[in-house]
């Protein structure tokens, strides 16, 4: 980041330099802040804690972990950010050992995080970038660089002040549509850095040459305050969790 903390856009510019990544994705019920589960949702909003539409917002896979004292549970990781301010929070419940890879809850949701408020800032910055398609053709003979990181699909002069945080990208697409989203949050001593990118083709293959669109937004933050309830779903249902412990 140099000597500067903020997340200025890159101007409109061609990929020509660079190959193409792209990301393995896997069938999913629920992506991006869908993931943190509905009443916990419900209750961000109700309490205005997160406002009701994101610059940057998703949240990494439930997983079902152990603690070293042996007990369960299920947690994931989950961000938001407006233009007033920014949540990151952790989400848990315990869990219940039922049969094999088979568990169950054993409690409510408990919320814990941070919630920043934002001061005075400029606004939002956008830009578009694609890939050169004459680069993209004479590179036919390999395959495009495969990544875990999806801030590897973006250029690094754009990347780079953001990277360190929490970043997630998704695929949504039906027979004649497909987009990618990409969505990222950094969180400084005094800034909080947030980026939302998404590309939009006709059909999924043409979407590793489509063009990003680009928000991004530097906020100063102005106040911090810690984040803390209990949420109890309605009529918990055993589930099958194949990865974590």
């Amino acid at each position: 980041m140099g000597a500067r903390d903020d997340l200025e856009a890159v101007r409109n510019g061609q990929l020509a330099t660079r190959g193409p990544a792209m990301v393995n994705f896997a069938p999913a019920q629920a992506v991006g802040f869908d993931i943190v589960p509905s009443v916990v949702r419900n209750e961000l909003f109700a309490t205005r804690t997160i406002g009701t539409r994101a610059i940057s917002a998703s949240a990494h896979d439930l997983v079902v972990r152990r603690r070293p004292d042996g007990a369960l549970y299920q947690s994931c990781e989950a961000w938001w950010g407006d233009d007033l301010g920014a949540v990151l929070d952790t989400v848990r419940r315990p869990m219940a050992h039922r049969d094999g890879r088979s568990y169950s809850p054993s409690g409510p949701w408990t919320v814990s995080g941070t919630l920043y408020q934002f001061g005075a800032v400029d606004g939002l910055e956008r830009s578009a970038w694609q890939f050169d398609g004459s680069s993209v053709r004479e590179r036919t003979h390999s395959s495009p660089t495969t990544t875990v990181e999806p801030l590897d699909l973006l250029p690094p002069e754009v990347t780079a002040p953001i990277r360190g945080g929490l970043s997630d990208v998704w695929r949504e697409h039906s027979r004649d549509r497909a987009t990618e989203y990409l969505t990222a949050i950094r969180i400084l001593d005094h800034r909080v850095l947030l980026l939302e990118a998404h590309r939009t083709a006709r059909r999924l293959t043409a979407l590793v040459s489509a063009a990003w669109e680009l928000t991004t937004f530097d906020a100063p933050i102005a106040a911090r305050s810690p984040i803390s309830f209990t949420c109890i779903d309605d009529g918990p249902t055993p589930m099958l969790d194949r990865r974590g412990i």
